[in-house]
């Protein structure tokens, strides 16, 4: 079930970067409310956390100590996808929209990846 629901939300999330990707919609009208609205901030927000989710779960199984991986999990997602926020801005400038591209194509692997890697 959990493999169905990172499935049906990397597709998602993926398959509407495709969508902006191809608008003829400039950059230049984009708002920052556009871009970093809390709409928008909560979504990537449950995306950056289903992977950690995933892994949250198998770790009593494990026997993984509880605080331990509280923190790791925690310190290495937040240290990650604050990289890659700045990577991002930087390749942005330079590549546009098929960046867009790449990251939804990439996101749709990864949910396809989850959903068949049972």
């Amino acid at each position: 079930m959990g493999s169905l629901v990172a499935f049906v939300l990397l597709g998602g999330i993926g398959g509407k970067m495709l969508w902006e990707a191809r608008s003829t919609k400039h950059e230049a009208e984009r708002t920052s409310d556009d871009l970093y609205g809390a709409k928008v901030m909560f979504v990537l927000a449950v995306a950056t956390s289903i992977d950690a989710f995933a892994v949250g779960i198998t770790l009593p199984v494990l026997h993984a100590p509880f605080f331990l991986s509280l923190a790791t999990i925690g310190i290495t997602t937040a240290i990650l996808s604050a990289a890659a926020l700045f990577a991002g801005r930087r390749f942005g400038a330079l590549f546009g929209k098929r960046l867009d591209v790449l990251g939804g194509l990439v996101l749709i692997g990864l949910g396809v990846k989850i959903l068949v890697g049972r």
